[in-house]
């Protein structure tokens, strides 16, 4: 984390996607990087942790979470023999969502039980 990064937490993050706690973090740091709608956030787990103020197994459990309600797309490519991934949000859908009526939430994936969703491996790489 460099001295002049910071995340930018929009109010309809909060109020329209509920959004709380380290799910809002790791989903305002995903956007910071992809709001363009093109790009995407390539930054190592232990970047989100630093974040966080918490370790790497969180940050896994709550990209899973964000991955798994469709608040974000993981993207999977090999660089040379490493696994890489990087990271998308869906902001603007879910927000269209939210405009047409429906409720968007995480609480039905956080009290699913029995879905197991493995981690892909992640580059070394730190900011974007």
């Amino acid at each position: 984390m460099k001295r002049n990064d910071y995340i930018n937490i929009q109010a309809p993050m909060i109020a329209d996607l509920h959004l709380k706690g380290n799910e809002l973090l790791v989903f305002a740091l995903i956007h910071g990087y992809t709001k363009d709608g093109k790009s995407r956030c390539r930054v190592s787990l232990n970047y989100m942790a630093n974040w966080l103020c918490t370790g790497k197994s969180m940050v896994i459990k709550v990209i899973n979470t964000l991955e798994k309600a469709g608040y974000i797309n993981r993207h999977d490519y090999m660089e040379g023999a490493v696994r890489c991934v990087e990271y998308s949000t869906n902001y603007e859908a879910l927000l269209d969502r939210v405009s047409s009526g429906e409720t968007v939430s995480l609480e039905g994936v956080k009290k699913s039980r029995g879905v197991k969703i493995t981690p892909a491996s992640e580059c070394a790489a730190d900011g974007g």
